[in-house]
């Protein structure tokens, strides 16, 4: 309850605002990659974790740190200590990362290699700084937007008096199942990496339910209809086509007994297939093995998504039946 007040007086309240840097940490983004570094598990060697500094660290690579900061969250383990995400000029990239034995990273290696929470934090600091710095004219009259202190709004500068928020996008991504349930329907498309095989998704349209999302998509790329539609997990996502956040809607679906045969849409995928329970259970082992196959596998052996996307629990939930994943 603390933290979701402190949060919210952050937001709105600017004195509080500023007397919040001197003991805050920082994510640091440059050039749109986030800074950070080695979690030396070595369970899993992959693994990264944020490259959080103070705010005597960043003074010499942002001019304007205040001006330039916006508010991320709190730390949920000091909930006096606020966190925010600063850009900092792409010349200083190679200085920072040698000072302080980080890397910026590209969006997708570092939400696939950092715990679930701090990958939230970072879709969320990359999902605020490029709106804040795309959103410069007013939707209602054109007019030039600015900036509230914490970085959470933008304003016209105008008499219209439009206040603009952070677009969110929801998409439907459902893991489908023939009517014996002994099959998964997998969906390949041509910027995947090779082999990876993932489950149906789609932006949902005006007017729709999520439900009737889920019916549209997988009727659309894979010619099939679908009952027993049941939700079961969200997940944040900033990789979207216009670098904005998409809300993951995580479903479950069953196929029509007499509609499964696919008449896949070649326009939206490379290819479709159904996938035994051994299948997947194979592919699925080779990515807890190598979490970097995906950048090495020039064979396009068959690979399920990362633990880092909602479409890996979606099929490990099926494969494990015991498994739910707290949160994403």
């Amino acid at each position: 309850m603390k933290q979701t007040k402190y949060l919210q007086q952050l937001k709105e309240n600017e004195e509080i605002f500023n007397q919040s840097f001197p003991t805050a940490s920082f994510l640091v983004f440059s050039n749109n990659r986030a800074l950070i570094t080695s979690a030396s598990n070595p369970k899993n060697p992959f693994q990264t974790k944020i490259n959080w500094r103070t705010y005597e660290d960043i003074q010499p690579y942002c001019q304007d740190i205040k001006g330039s900061s916006i508010v991320l969250g709190v730390d949920e383990e000091c909930d006096a200590r606020a966190l925010f995400v600063c850009p900092v000029l792409p010349e200083s990239a190679d200085e920072m990362q040698a000072k302080f034995e980080g890397k910026f990273a590209d969006m997708r290696m570092a939400i696939m290699t950092l715990p679930v929470t701090e990958a939230g934090l970072v879709g969320r600091g990359y999902t605020m700084t490029t709106w804040n710095a795309n959103c410069n004219f007013c939707q209602t009259c054109g007019s030039p937007m600015k900036r509230t202190f914490s970085g959470c709004l933008r304003q016209c500068t105008a008499n219209c008096e439009h206040n603009q928020y952070p677009p969110i996008f929801p998409v439907a991504i459902t893991r489908v199942l023939d009517h014996s349930r002994q099959k998964a329907l997998l969906v390949r498309q041509p910027r995947s990496p090779k082999g990876m095989y993932s489950c149906i998704a789609g932006f949902m349209e005006p007017g729709e339910t999520f439900q009737d999302c889920v019916r549209r998509e997988i009727a659309e790329e894979a010619g099939i209809v679908v009952e027993d539609i049941r939700y079961f997990q969200s997940q944040t996502w900033p990789l979207s086509f216009n670098s904005q956040s998409s809300l993951m809607l995580g479903a479950t679906a069953v196929a029509m007994e007499g509609s499964e045969e696919l008449d896949i849409d070649r326009g939206e995928l490379e290819d479709a297939k159904w996938f035994t329970k051994a299948e997947v259970t194979e592919a699925y082992e080779r990515v807890k093995k190598n979490p970097a196959i995906f950048r090495g596998n020039e064979e396009g052996v068959f690979v399920i998504p990362p633990s880092g996307a909602l479409a890996h629990h979606l099929l490990r939930n099926w494969i494990d039946e015991t498994y739910i994943p707290s949160q994403l």
